[in-house]
């Protein structure tokens, strides 16, 4: 209903009034009248945490795959340093050799080894972490080639 050069006029006067300072007028007005801040806030906080999740996960979805990656070479490089300074658990060859002496055949010693290296518990949660990151990375991928197809 409305013409294009009014919708146009409205959003450049808009975006004029949203760059100046906070201190403007129309920022002191809008605020005070309007307490958007106040009402954000309440209604952040009536969230529940998945809700909050499904509310920024759009936010992060473009950049969701760079996150995993760049958590993953931080983490690794974290892991390398504390090694290479000593810092935190065993040795590994306190492990190993804890691991050897507990094993009970020749094929054992490996598995041995890696569970007194990583608890299992931590080996599940980090294969279940992997498995479901990979699968959002191949339902995204799909959805990719989908849309390509389709547009």
């Amino acid at each position: 209903m409305v013409p294009d050069h009014v919708v146009r006029a409205a959003a450049n006067a808009l975006k004029k009034v949203a760059l100046e300072p906070k201190d403007h007028p129309v920022h002191a007005y809008v605020d005070k009248e309007l307490r958007l801040q106040d009402t954000l806030f309440q209604r952040l906080c009536k969230l529940t945490a998945p809700e909050f999740e499904n509310l920024l996960h759009p936010v992060f979805q473009e950049d969701e795959l760079t996150l995993i990656v760049a958590g993953g070479v931080l983490g690794a490089f974290a892991g390398f340093l504390q090694m290479s300074l000593g810092w935190g658990g065993p040795s590994a060859e306190g492990a190993v050799a804890k691991a050897l002496r507990l094993s009970a055949g020749a094929g054992a010693g490996a598995a041995a080894t890696k569970m007194a290296l990583l608890p299992p518990q931590l080996l599940a949660r980090l294969a279940r972490s992997l498995r479901s990151g990979w699968q959002r990375v191949r339902r995204r991928g799909a959805g990719q080639r989908l849309s390509v197809a389709t547009g």
